[in-house]
Parts: structure tokens; sequence; C-alpha cells
């Protein structure tokens, strides 16, 4: 099978599955993506994404930009149109790398909000070259807008934790998406409708690991186009610690990888997904 018939069969099993539709005609392959190494320390990087887009990061740690990032960033360079003078937000921003390449794109306002105040310093520090109005505030998805207000929202950015974990603190903050791996999604999902203007636009990153019932959470609410996409490469010993989750939703259907011809070897599918408001959320 080639590739592009790869992600066609990968949407029907999920449209299947899900009962939704998902529409693959405009998306783009990225190359297979592996475990990145580790960066020491934190500091500052400049990350290049072509045509003229260019991002210097400061980072820490767990916090940085990774290949989940490259695939938000592909799917914001072809909304050019649709960024001119909006009102973007980004829930989980990390390092807000993607509010900066919106930015660069023409949005009016950023906002971002993630729930380790590391993570929001390190948004505003990349931020700060911006000249464009924007806020950063510590919180879990919506909860900072609760006492402080949120403008309607254009364009709705977020590449959340959704690993599934058999317990809390087995995995990382950054990585630990709960037992179905639908903690944050779920929530997110439910409540990103009404906080967009009609025909606005959530852009998510999704994997198959967690529970693909967040595609029919999805399809209740929005019409979904994957915009880019990529093969994710893994050893059995990287996902040691939620190996018995990982394999137990798979047993039940509710999760998707595959082994590869190298023993050992698997590879899950990551995709940038576009949902697209419908005009009753």
């Amino acid at each position: 099978m080639n590739l592009a018939d790869e992600l066609k069969a990968l949407a029907a099993e999920l449209s299947d599955s899900a009962g939704v539709s998902i529409d693959t005609s405009r998306a783009e392959r990225l190359p297979d993506g592996e475990r990145p190494g580790p960066l020491n320390g934190s500091g500052t990087r400049e990350l290049d994404y072509g045509q003229g887009i260019r991002v210097t990061e400061h980072y820490a740690g767990h916090f940085m930009a990774d290949h989940a990032t490259e695939l938000s960033v592909r799917t914001l360079m072809t909304q050019r149109e649709e960024l001119a003078g909006a009102h973007v937000v980004e829930v989980g921003c990390g390092t807000a790398v993607n509010l900066a390449v919106a930015a660069q794109l023409g949005a009016g306002r950023l906002s971002g909000s993630d729930i380790v105040p590391e993570a929001c310093e390190l948004a505003r520090r990349t931020l700060a070259p911006y000249d464009v109005r924007w806020d950063v505030h510590v919180g879990d998805l919506f909860e900072p807008y609760h006492t402080s207000p949120l403008e309607p929202i254009d364009v709705l950015v977020a590449n959340l934790p959704q690993k599934p974990t058999p317990g809390p603190g087995i995995l990382h903050v950054a990585n630990d998406g709960g037992p179905d791996g639908l903690t944050h999604l779920e929530p997110l999902v439910r409540d990103a409708a009404w906080r967009l203007r009609p025909g606005g636009t959530l852009q998510l990153f999704l994997h198959t690991l967690g529970d693909r019932r967040i595609w029919s959470l999805l399809g209740e609410r929005f019409g979904l186009s994957i915009r880019a996409w990529r093969r994710r490469v893994f050893d059995a010993s990287e996902m040691s610690p939620i190996w018995d989750r990982l394999m137990a939703l798979r047993e039940q259907g509710r999760n998707r990888f595959v082994a590869l011809e190298t023993p050992g070897r698997y590879c899950f599918h990551c995709m940038a997904v576009l949902a697209r408001r419908r005009d009753e959320p």
C-alpha cells in the first residue's frame, strides 16, 4: 500500500467506526518521525518552517516544540487568509510556537493558556518580540477565562497530552492523557464549539494511540479534514510504562498502532485535524 492510500485507509477506518466523514484531499504527508532526542537544560533555538516562517523558541526540559508542533504549524500555514486579523487561542500552549507562527501569518490577537507555570513563562518569552496584542495565562484549558472573559475565537489551536496511561504520575504531565487518552481532549471538544465564532476552526493534533471515540465527539459539532500527517515510529521499550494499557485498548479496537517488519518496532499515526464549526454547535 502506498502512503497516500495508507492515509485514505486510516481515514475510512476512523470514519466507519465513528460515523463521521473525514476529508483527506488536502493532507500533506511529512516524513516519518521518531522519538526526539532530549535538549539539555534550557535556552533558545531557531526553528525554520519554510516560506519565511521562523521562530526563536525559548525552551526548557519537556517544554519544547516537537513533531506534533510541526504538524500544527503546517496546518496554520494553509490558513493564511483566515488568520488575517483573527483572534487565535491556543490551549496547552507550551512554548507558544504555534502562536508565534500565527502572529507572522497576520493574526490580530493571541491568547494562550497552559497548566504549567514554567511553560507559560517560556511562552511569554517566545511571544515577546511580536508587535501584536497577546496574553498568556496559567490554567487548564479555558479555566483562566472563567474570571477573565475570553473574546469569541476565530481559530483555536490545541496540541494536548493524549497518551493513555494506567494511572497518574506514570508519564510527565506534558504526555499524560489519562486512562483512554481523552482526559484533556474530551472537555476541549465539548467546550470549543460554543467558544468559536460561527464558521471558526479548531486546529487539533491527534494521534491513534488514544481512544478513537474522540472522532465521534468531533463529528457531532464539526466538519473534519486532515491537513497534515506522519507516521511516528517507536520501539516497544519507549512505551514500556504504558504498554499494557496500549495493548488493552488495541485488543478492544479502541486505538491503532501497527507492527513493522523489524522486530520490536511499531508505528502509530499523527494528524493535524482542521475542524470547522457548524452553524449550530
